[in-house]
């Protein structure tokens, strides 16, 4: 582990531990190291089928360390990799057969889009409008380079866009949403980021679905009464996705949620 990375996860501990917990968990690790008989790293493709084929660059494992953008913020923040295609797809074909959902009636928003690989995907079905949120500008940028140059020929919304911001603040567009995330938050950010949607629904009561992919924090959804679980669900990806994932498990896991704000068309 480099110096940026230890530096990075000591502020983090202190942050969130205290000075105290923090001396605690390090004479813990110190006293009961980490379990050696752990499997290895998978090894996987550095470069993914998906941009070999579209000529984009949405590989690549990266750590949150890696990421600062010098916001306070940047404690809480997952690091970055890709969606599995196959597995997004899945998710997609779901929502939208399940609950017969018309796509064009909605506005895909993708909160910790990182490269935007997801905006790609999700632009080969009809939404009416495609938003990225990322805070990194060093991804930003790069997800803003992917949306140019594409051409997808399964492509169906042309209104894609990446934003810089941080979603705590951002403002959710009008009308009915799909809103997706790839675990990109850890508890104080989500937690301010749900306050944020909810605050938007209340202002403005729709139909709005969170698609949580990898939901450690599933709790706080299920804690809130603003949203009815769907389904939870693993959702295989192909094995030429798989060769090309970091890590060991060969499915997505996935929550869905659905608003139950008055006015948004779910049942209370």
């Amino acid at each position: 582990m480099n110096l940026r990375r230890m530096r990075h996860r000591l502020r983090k501990s202190l942050a969130q531990r205290g000075a105290i917990g923090t001396a605690t968990m390090l004479l813990h690790k110190g006293l009961w190291p980490s379990s050696r008989t752990c499997d290895p790293p998978k090894e996987y493709l550095a470069v993914h089928p998906f941009d070999q084929q579209f000529g984009v660059e949405t590989s690549g494992l990266i750590f949150a360390e890696d990421l600062l953008s010098g916001k306070r913020r940047d404690l809480y923040n997952a690091g970055y990799f890709g969606v599995a295609p196959s597995a997004f797809r899945q998710i997609l074909d779901r929502l939208k057969d399940q609950l017969q959902l018309e796509f064009a009636k909605y506005t895909f928003v993708d909160l910790g889009s990182g490269k935007g690989r997801a905006l790609l995907i999700a632009a080969e079905y009809p939404f009416c409008a495609i938003v990225g949120v990322e805070l990194s500008p060093k991804l930003h940028a790069i997800a803003a380079a992917n949306i140019t140059g594409y051409q997808g020929p399964a492509q169906q919304c042309r209104n894609v866009r990446s934003i810089e911001a941080d979603a705590t603040e951002f403002s959710f567009p009008a009308g009915p949403l799909v809103v997706y995330l790839w675990n990109p938050f850890e508890a104080p950010v989500f937690s301010c980021v749900l306050a944020n949607l909810e605050t938007a629904l209340a202002r403005e009561p729709r139909e709005v679905y969170i698609l949580y992919i990898q939901p450690d924090l599933d709790p706080l959804l299920e804690a809130s009464s603003s949203w009815r679980k769907l389904w939870h669900d693993e959702f295989q990806m192909s094995e030429e996705d798989y060769a090309a994932h970091a890590f060991p498990p060969r499915a997505e896991v996935c929550s869905a949620y659905r608003s139950v704000f008055p006015g948004s068309g779910a049942p209370l």
